[in-house]
């Protein structure tokens, strides 16, 4: 039962880092409900199992990362849409609060690295996933502006 409480454990840490870092960073929107929900759950499903699989990650491997994601993020978030266009003022505030939930996530990660790395390699690699995101859209927008030449 300990067990199936870290896992839980790890999904809500998923889930908040997530949702408060894509909420202000952007990324790929599917097309569809049906094709988000799959694409949702495939994420979700992802970074718990590759945390499941890989028990314990060195320290420089994770800071590694932490630094890719803030430099990527950095360039290129927050993205708009067409659904969601963002003004001058709206693009800075998301920017800084993107830049907040990063710095507060990393924190933590690193902070309870030593007492539970499963939960810091979950914050880690749900960036990761925000980040994919935040490039795959970048793409898609780039792609379709090349085609509308």
């Amino acid at each position: 039962i300990v067990h199936n409480m870290e896992r839980l454990w790890e999904a809500i840490m998923f889930c908040l880092c997530f949702t408060t870092i894509r909420n202000y960073s952007g990324g790929y929107h599917a097309r569809t409900r049906v094709s988000c929900n799959i694409l949702s759950w495939m994420e979700a499903f992802g970074v718990l199992w590759v945390v499941n699989e890989v028990s314990h990650i060195e320290p420089v491997i994770l800071m590694m990362e932490i630094v890719v994601v803030m430099v990527v993020l950095i360039l290129l978030a927050p993205l708009e849409n067409k659904n969601k266009p963002l003004s001058g003022n709206i693009k800075k505030k998301n920017r800084k609060w993107m830049l907040f939930w990063l710095l507060f996530w990393d924190v933590m990660a690193v902070g309870i690295y030593y007492h539970d790395s499963s939960s810091a390699i979950t914050i880690i690699n749900t960036q990761m996933v925000v980040m994919l995101f935040v490039i795959l859209e970048k793409g898609r927008q780039g792609y379709e502006e090349k085609v509308r030449r």
